[in-house]
């Protein structure tokens, strides 16, 4: 394990699971979440809570198998799979004209796009930059603890720069 590597792992770990407490935290924010599967298109009525159920414990097994030492490579790939259905999705639904908020982070007024397509697509990309250094990863000898404390918390700061971007950029886009 190196910096970098623990830098990819925390920030999808928190990324992940601020978008799963986000659908979890009560009833009215999953059934909010499942309209938004609906809304997308990509889902039928029937299968929204279905899919919904399925998203959570997906991105709830990111969170746990990145925690894990021994599962990580694992995390990455689901997370990576994750990933790639949210850009291929959204890519689809803009394709299709369809305009939908981004039920991501939980009830959101942002409409999904481009936006979301090149963040899902920067944060694949973590995941496979992820995944390539924990595999090459030599483990953590002595004296690496306070670069991987540092590690860790840059990537937390940058998760929840990731999870509020939409609000970041509607904040400066209002100013202009």
């Amino acid at each position: 394990m190196d910096y970098l590597e623990m830098a990819c792992r925390v920030l999808l770990g928190v990324v992940f699971l601020v978008s799963a407490a986000s659908k979890l935290r009560n009833r009215s924010a999953f059934d909010a979440f499942a309209v938004g599967l609906r809304d997308t298109g990509l889902v039928s009525a029937g299968n929204t809570r279905r899919i919904g159920v399925l998203t959570v414990a997906a991105e709830v097994g990111v969170v746990l198998l990145l925690a894990v030492p021994a599962t990580v490579p694992i995390g990455y790939l689901l997370a990576g799979a994750l990933l790639a259905v949210f850009v291929g999705g959204i890519g689809l639904m803009m394709r299709r004209g369809v305009d939908a908020t981004c039920p991501c982070f939980g009830v959101s007024t942002t409409r999904l796009g481009g936006r979301q397509v090149i963040r899902n697509a920067v944060l694949l990309a973590i995941a496979g930059t992820g995944l390539v250094a924990a595999l090459a990863g030599t483990g953590v000898g002595s004296g690496e603890w306070a670069g991987l404390l540092l590690a860790a918390v840059t990537g937390a700061v940058v998760a929840l720069i990731v999870v509020r971007l939409d609000d970041i950029v509607d904040l400066f886009a209002s100013t202009a």
